[in-house]
C-alpha cells in the first residue's frame, strides 16, 4: 500500500524542491544562447529523394513497423492496425488479436515482426504477445510501475524504460525483462538522477542489431547512450552540436494537498526523432548549423547520421515539406525512408 500510494503521489504528483521562478530565470538565460554554440554539418548535396506517395489513410495515427512484405501503422486503438505495400496505394485494415483498455489507449505501442506482433501498454506496464491470425493473447507485468519506451532483443528480451516506485527517487530506470523469466536486470543510474519523473532525461530507446548494443538518444541534450544486454554503461558520447544544456526544467505545480511534476517552461528539444538502420543511427536534430541557411533549415528537416560501430558523425541530408507539410515521424523499414505527414505517406532512397 506505501508503494501504491508513493506510485500515485510521486509519479504523477510532483515533488521537487525548489524555486519555480528562479528555474524558469535560468532557462531563459540560457534558452538566450542555445543555439550560439557554433557548429558545422557535413551536407549531403541531394536530399531524400521520393520513390512513392499517397494520401494518408484517416485512421493512421504512427508508424508500426514491417513483417517483411506490409508496412504498418498504428492507429489511436490497438485493436486496429493499417498496412501497405511498396507496390500498390491501397490500404488494408486489420483487426489485431488484442482487446483496448480505459489504460492501454493512451501509451502503447506496437513491435511487429515475422513470427508475431507485441502490444507494449505503457500505462498497463503490460506485454501483450499475439498473431494477426489468432484470438490467443499473452499478457506479462513488466514492473510494478509504468513504462515509456520498449525494444526487443534478437534473445526475445525487451528493454524498457520505466519507472519503478520502489526506488526512493522519481527517476526513469531501464529494464530487462524476459516475458517467462521476469527482470533480469536492472539500471537507474545510466542518465543523472534528478527527482523529477524522468522529464529532464527523456529520450529514445533502440537497439542495435547489427552490434548487439542498446541506444539511448536524449532529447534534451546532446548525449548519446551506449548500453550492453545487460544493461551496464559502455559509452557516453555527444551529437556533433556543442549544447550540453538541459533545458527542460520542472517544478511543483497545485498545492500542498494536491500537485504535480510538470515542464514549468517551454521545452528546448535538441533530438526530435532518431532512428536506427543497417549499422546507422539517424537523428532528427533541431539546431542549425552554421554550414545551412535560414530558409533551408526552415523548409526541411534536417537528420544527422552516426556509424555505430565507433559513433562517428558521418553526414546529413534534408527530408523537405511536402506540399508545406512538416515531417510527424519517420522510420528506415527495408532500406527505405517512410515518412509520415499530416496529410500524406512518402516513401523515399536514403541519400548516400
Amino acid at each position: 500500500m506505501r508503494i501504491m500510494h508513493k506510485y500515485k503521489r510521486l509519479i504523477m504528483i510532483l515533488l521537487v524542491t525548489g524555486s519555480a521562478t528562479a528555474i524558469v530565470g535560468i532557462l531563459a538565460i540560457r534558452a538566450l544562447h542555445l543555439n550560439d554554440r557554433p557548429f558545422s554539418r557535413t551536407l549531403l548535396p541531394v536530399s531524400a529523394t521520393i520513390i512513392k506517395t499517397m494520401k494518408k489513410h484517416e485512421k493512421i495515427h504512427g508508424i508500426a513497423g514491417t513483417d517483411g512484405s506490409q508496412i504498418y501503422f498504428s492507429t489511436k486503438n490497438p485493436e486496429h492496425l493499417i498496412s501497405t505495400d511498396y507496390n500498390t496505394t491501397d490500404w488494408s485494415v486489420h483487426k489485431t488479436p488484442f482487446k483496448a483498455t480505459k489504460k492501454s489507449l493512451h501509451n502503447f505501442n506496437f513491435i511487429i515482426d515475422s513470427l508475431s506482433i507485441q502490444l507494449l501498454a505503457g500505462n498497463e506496464a503490460a506485454l501483450y504477445i499475439g498473431n494477426m491470425n489468432d484470438t490467443l493473447v499473452e499478457k506479462f507485468t513488466v514492473t510494478p510501475g509504468l513504462f515509456t519506451q520498449g525494444i526487443k532483443t534478437p534473445s526475445g528480451s525487451y528493454i524498457f524504460r520505466a519507472f519503478d516506485p520502489r526506488l526512493k527517487s522519481i527517476d526513469q530506470v531501464f529494464l530487462k525483462v524476459h516475458p517467462y523469466k521476469g527482470i533480469l536486470y536492472k539500471n537507474e543510474h545510466v542518465t543523472p538522477l534528478r527527482d523529477d519523473a524522468g522529464i529532464s532525461t527523456d529520450g529514445m530507446l533502440h537497439f542495435d542489431d547489427r552490434y548487439g548494443n542498446i541506444v539511448y538518444v536524449s532529447y534534451y541534450t546532446n548525449h548519446i547512450y551506449l548500453l550492453d544486454t545487460s544493461l551496464q554503461l559502455l559509452l557516453k558520447t555527444k551529437t556533433i552540436d556543442n549544447t550540453e544544456l538541459i533545458p527542460a526544467f520542472t517544478g511543483r505545480v497545485g498545492n500542498a494537498e494536491k500537485s504535480r511534476i510538470t515542464n514549468i517552461a517551454p521545452k528546448r528539444i535538441i533530438n526530435a526523432r532518431s532512428h536506427i538502420a543497417d549499422g546507422e543511427l539517424f537523428i532528427e536534430s533541431r539546431l542549425k548549423s552554421d554550414s545551412e541557411s535560414s530558409t533551408a533549415f526552415s523548409e526541411n528537416v534536417i537528420i544527422d547520421r552516426y556509424q555505430l560501430k565507433d559513433f562517428k558523425y558521418k553526414n546529413s541530408f534534408y527530408i523537405p515539406d511536402y506540399n508545406k507539410q512538416t515531417l510527424n515521424q519517420f522510420q528506415i523499414i527495408d532500406g527505405k525512408l517512410v515518412v509520415l505527414y499530416q496529410y500524406d505517406v512518402v516513401i523515399y532512397d536514403i541519400p548516400i
